[in-house]
This record gives structure tokens, C-alpha cells and sequence, in this order.
């Protein structure tokens, strides 16, 4: 039950962060966007790869088992 819980929260939580990052993507400075900095590539490469990898294993995780 704990990894269908994280799921839901953490599939919220990718959802609001998605959602403010289109809405204030333009108020950025145009330097962020153009200019490659280090904690910006991690943090896209952590939403773009790991945070979804963590949601479909504990999604995964959530089903119940056929085994007895």
C-alpha cells in the first residue's frame, strides 16, 4: 500500500513542478536557458530519468501479487 501511496504523490508532485515549469519558463533569465549550468542538467536529467524510474517501480511494486 506504501508504494501506491508514493506513486500518487510523487505523480502529483511531477505534475504541479510540470505544470509552474511551463507557466514561468518564459520569466526566466534568457542566460538559464541558454547557457548549459551544471545544477540545471541534473535537475532536468532527475525529471527527466530518475523521477520517473522511482513512480513505475513503486507503481510496479503496488500490484498485487498472483503468487501464494
Amino acid at each position: 500500500m506504501r508504494s501506491i501511496r508514493f506513486a500518487a504523490v510523487a505523480m502529483t508532485l511531477l505534475a504541479i513542478i510540470g505544470a509552474w515549469l511551463t507557466m514561468s519558463i518564459n520569466r526566466f533569465p534568457k542566460d538559464w536557458l541558454t547557457t548549459p549550468n551544471m545544477a540545471v542538467v541534473v535537475s532536468v536529467i532527475g525529471l527527466t530519468y530518475v523521477v520517473p524510474a522511482l513512480i513505475s517501480t513503486a507503481i510496479c511494486n503496488s500490484v498485487a501479487s498472483t503468487k501464494r
